[in-house]
């Protein structure tokens, strides 16, 4: 019931706007894992550290926001990205560690989660949903139908399309 938060000045910009990446992490029987596919959300205004404009710094969703929004594998930098990903999930493993043990194969947890790149290499954590929003806006749908999908089959038929990457 709290909320940390700290000012990200770095900003690997992707054409002079905020990029944002959005990711789902899967807690099942023990383990922890990311999907392959995410989607890639390009803030609309460039970007000026100095502005106090919610649209420049805050807001990827809604009219004059985002420019653009695809399937983060589409991504120029996507082989580099999703491996700073999963750094970063193994950083953050604690976090991860109560729901991880309490995990099974009748009881998991999916998380939508969205990441910042940095000019350090680094991938910072924006924030993380335990029930992430898989209906909005419909130009995801590309990405959350394989998800959902991939979700499905790995925790029901406990078959892996190779969708669902171990971190943990």
């Amino acid at each position: 019931s709290c909320i940390i938060q700290e000012n990200v000045s770095n900003l690997e910009l992707f054409v002079e706007r905020k990029l944002v990446i959005r990711f789902y992490i899967l807690i099942y029987n023990q383990c922890v894992y990311i999907n392959r596919n995410g989607v890639a959300i390009v803030h609309g205004p460039k970007y000026d550290p100095e502005s106090t404009d919610h649209k420049v710094q805050i807001q990827h969703n809604g009219k004059d926001a985002v420019i653009d929004r695809y399937p983060f594998p589409q991504h120029p930098s996507y082989a580099y990205w999703f491996e700073k990903l999963i750094e970063t999930m193994k950083a953050y493993a604690p976090i991860f560690e109560d729901a991880r043990k309490q995990s099974s194969l009748f009881r998991y947890l999916m998380i939508g989660a969205d990441g910042l790149p940095c000019t350090d290499g680094r991938l910072r954590l924006l924030e993380m949903n335990t029930y992430p929003n898989m209906m909005k806006p419909p130009m995801e749908t590309p990405v959350y139908i394989p998800v959902f999908s991939s979700l499905i089959l790995y925790t029901m038929a406990g078959i892996n399309n190779d969708s669902w990457v171990r971190v943990l």
